[in-house]
C-alpha cells in the first residue's frame, strides 16, 4: 500500500494511506459543510426516533369493581367501544401502544381478619375474585374482551356470577377450569391482597373507576377516558396513523357516554384520612364480609 506524507497547519506530522489523503485533498468546504449538516440531521431523527419510542408506549392502570354502576358503564360502553374499534381495525399496534392494567378491587376495605368487604355487599368480592384471576390468567386482548363480556352478562344473567363467567369464558374460548380452580382453592386471595397494597400506596381519591397514566393521576385525562375512550386513545401521539383512527371507525364507535363523576376527594396516605381508615377496616357502610 503506498503512503501519503501528510502535514496539518496543527503541526501534525502523520504518514496516511494515498486513498485518506485523496479524500482530505480533494474534498472542498463546501462538501465538508455538507457532511457536518447532514451528521446532525442524523442526529435529530434518531433523537425523535428515540422520543417516540418512549412516548409511544402509555400505561393506563384501571381501578375499578366488579358491581360498581360506574365501573360497568365505563367497561361494557367507553372501553367496549374502543375494543370494538381495534378489533374491527385489526390495530395490532394497541396492545403495544396502550399498556393496560387493571385492578379489580375497588372500595374493598379489609378487616382485622384478613377478610375484604366489598361496597356493594358479598357477591361483589365474589365478582372481584373472578376478574383478580381472569386478570392473573390471560393476558391482552382476552382478558379486556372478557371484561366487557362480563359486566353485560351480569345484567343479563341478574347478576348470576357464575353463569356470567361461565358464558364469557364459553364465548371466549377462555380456559374455565384454570378460572375455576383460581377460584375455588382460593389462589385468588393472594391476587387480591397485592391489588390491596398496590391501591393503599398508589391511590389518593375514594372512587372508582380510578384512571392512571403513567402512574399519574390527571382527572382532566380520565374525564376524556370515561367519556369515549376511542377519542381519547386517538388524541394521543402514538395513535395518529393507527388503524383505528380513521374516520369510518370513529363516526361508528366514537360516541360519548356520560360517566359518573361522584368522587370523595380523600387522600389514602393520610392515615387519619378517611379513605385511609376505610380501607383498614373503618368501614363507613353496613358490614358485609366475604369468606370464601
Amino acid at each position: 500500500m503506498q503512503f501519503f506524507f501528510f502535514s496539518s497547519r496543527r503541526r501534525h506530522t502523520r504518514f496516511l494511506p494515498v486513498s485518506w489523503a485523496r479524500r482530505c485533498v480533494q474534498e472542498t468546504g463546501y462538501q465538508r459543510r455538507v457532511h457536518g449538516e447532514l451528521f446532525l440531521e442524523m442526529q435529530k431523527l434518531l433523537l425523535i426516533a428515540a422520543t417516540l419510542a418512549i412516548v409511544s408506549a402509555v400505561k393506563m392502570t384501571v381501578y375499578f369493581e366488579s358491581e360498581c354502576p360506574a365501573s360497568r358503564l365505563f367497561l361494557g360502553k367507553s372501553f367496549g367501544s374502543w375494543l370494538d374499534a381495534i378489533v374491527e381495525a385489526r390495530d395490532t399496534d394497541a396492545a403495544k401502544n396502550l399498556q393496560l392494567e387493571f385492578v379489580p378491587l375497588g372500595n374493598a376495605a379489609k378487616g382485622d381478619d384478613g377478610e375484604y368487604q366489598c361496597q356493594h355487599g358479598p357477591e361483589e368480592c365474589k365478582g372481584n375474585s373472578h376478574m383478580a384471576c381472569v386478570n392473573e390468567l390471560f393476558t391482552g386482548l382476552s382478558k379486556w374482551r372478557f371484561f366487557v363480556c362480563w359486566v353485560v352478562q351480569l345484567e343479563k344473567t341478574k347478576y348470576n356470577i357464575d353463569q356470567a363467567t361461565d358464558n364469557c369464558a364459553n364465548t371466549l374460548g377462555l380456559d374455565l377450569y384454570k378460572i375455576k380452580t383460581c377460584y375455588e382453592t382460593g389462589q385468588f386471595r393472594e391476587i387480591l391482597d397485592r391489588y390491596y397494597n398496590q391501591t393503599l400506596n398508589e391511590r389518593d381519591e375514594f372512587y372508582v373507576p380510578y384512571i392512571q397514566l403513567d402512574g399519574v393521576h390527571d382527572t382532566d385525562a380520565e374525564i376524556k377516558i370515561k367519556t369515549s375512550f376511542l377519542n381519547w386513545y386517538c388524541e394521543q401521539p402514538f395513535a395518529k396513523s393507527s388503524s383505528t383512527c380513521t374516520p369510518e371507525i370513529l363516526e361508528k364507535f366514537g360516541q360519548s357516554y356520560i360517566p359518573n363523576f361522584r368522587k370523595h376527594r380523600l387522600t389514602s396516605r393520610n392515615p387519619e384520612s378517611k379513605f385511609y381508615k376505610h380501607m383498614k377496616g373503618g368501614f363507613t357502610y353496613a358490614p358485609m364480609y366475604f369468606k370464601h
